[in-house]
C-alpha cells in the first residue's frame, strides 16, 4: 500500500499507449488509503494520451438515521465531561445528509436548562435554494449572536459540516465539505461564559429534530484559541490522522450501533429508538460549491 496525499482531485500520467496506461496503473498503484483523495486503481479514464485515475468513495459503516420528529442521542449535563463551552475555543463537526423537509434540522445543542439560557444552537436550516448552516451564541449575560452561511447546499446528499469558534479572537467559522465556507464572522460582543445545565443533544435542538442520516459527530475544546489549520481539522479527523486528538472530547461514529463516544468519555443514549443503515462516506471533491460571504445578525 502507498500512502500519499494530494492536493488535486485528479492525478494525470501521460502514457505512450492506451493498452500500456491501463496494464501500468492497474498493477502500480494502490491509493485507497487515508490522505486528501483515494483512488480506484482498476478504473481508469483515457482521454487521447492522458490516463487519470477516478476517485474512489470514502469510508463505509454505519450511520444514524433519524426521523425528524421523536428520535435523537443524548447525554445529561451530569452525566457528560468537558462538554460545557464556558470560555473555550472548539469545533464541531458533523457528517450529514437530510431527508426530510423539516425547515430546521437541528445537529448538536448544548444550551439552556433550568436557570440558565445560555449556550449553542447548531443547525440546517432550509432557506429559499437550500439548507444553510446557522449557530446561535447565547453568553451568560445574554449577549447574542447567530452566524448563517450565505450559500446553500442541497438535501439528499452526504456534507461534512464544520463550525469553529474561536472565543479568544472572537471570530467563528464555518466550513462544508473540507472547504471554508465564507469569511470569519465577528462574535466578539459575546464575551462572557456560553456554560449551560442543559443536556447535550445530538440530531435535535429546540427549533427541530433532524430528519435524515448524521455520522462521523466529532467536538473538540481549545483553550488557548483556535489552531491555525483549524480547516483541516475535522478532514484529519475523518482520514483517521491524530491531529490535534488531545483535544479531542467525543467523536461518535455510531459504527457500532450504538451512541458509544470513542474516547470513553461521553457515550449517548438513543432517544425513541433510531435506526442505524451502511453508509460510505465521500471524499472531499473538487466539486464542492464555490463559497463567498457569511451573514450575521445579532440577538
Amino acid at each position: 500500500m502507498i500512502y500519499l496525499r494530494f492536493n488535486a482531485l485528479l492525478l494525470a500520467v501521460f502514457m505512450v499507449s492506451h493498452a500500456s496506461a491501463q496494464d501500468w496503473y492497474a498493477n502500480a498503484w494502490d491509493f485507497a488509503s487515508p490522505g486528501d483523495y483515494a483512488f480506484d486503481p482498476a478504473v481508469i479514464e483515457v482521454t487521447g494520451s492522458v490516463a487519470r485515475l477516478k476517485p474512489l468513495n470514502g469510508d463505509a459503516g454505519l450511520a444514524l438515521t433519524l426521523d425528524g420528529e421523536s428520535q435523537y442521542a443524548s447525554i445529561s449535563d451530569a452525566a457528560q465531561s468537558e462538554l460545557d463551552f464556558a470560555q473555550d475555543s472548539f469545533v464541531i463537526a458533523a457528517w450529514i445528509r437530510i431527508e426530510t423537509s423539516n425547515t430546521f434540522h437541528g445537529i448538536l445543542e448544548k444550551r439552556g436548562g433550568p436557570g440558565a439560557a445560555s449556550g449553542l444552537q447548531f443547525h440546517a436550516e432550509i432557506q429559499g435554494d437550500g439548507y444553510r448552516l446557522r449557530a446561535t451564541l447565547q453568553d451568560e449575560f445574554g449577549n447574542g449572536r447567530e452566524a448563517l452561511t450565505p450559500t446553500a447546499f442541497q438535501a439528499g446528499s452526504w456534507h461534512q459540516a464544520v463550525l469553529a469558534v474561536d472565543r479568544q479572537a472572537g471570530r467563528a467559522l464555518f466550513s462544508v465539505d473540507g472547504k471554508r465556507f465564507g469569511n470569519a464572522i465577528d462574535i466578539s460582543r459575546v464575551a462572557g461564559s456560553l456554560a449551560s445545565d442543559g443536556p447535550v443533544l445530538v440530531g435535535r435542538n429546540s427549533l427541530g429534530s433532524f430528519g435524515g442520516d448524521l455520522d462521523e459527530v466529532a467536538f473538540w475544546r481549545f483553550p488557548g484559541g483556535l489552531p491555525a489549520d483549524v480547516d483541516g481539522l475535522a478532514r484529519a479527523h475523518f482520514y483517521g490522522a491524530p491531529t490535534q486528538s488531545g483535544n479531542l472530547v467525543s467523536s461518535w461514529q455510531f459504527n457500532d450501533g450504538l451512541g458509544t463516544d470513542s474516547t470513553g468519555m461521553n457515550d449517548l443514549t438513543l432517544i425513541a429508538n433510531p435506526s442505524f443503515l451502511n453508509a460510505s462516506l465521500p471524499r472531499f471533491a473538487d466539486s464542492a460549491p464555490a463559497l463567498t460571504t457569511a451573514c450575521v445578525s445579532g440577538g
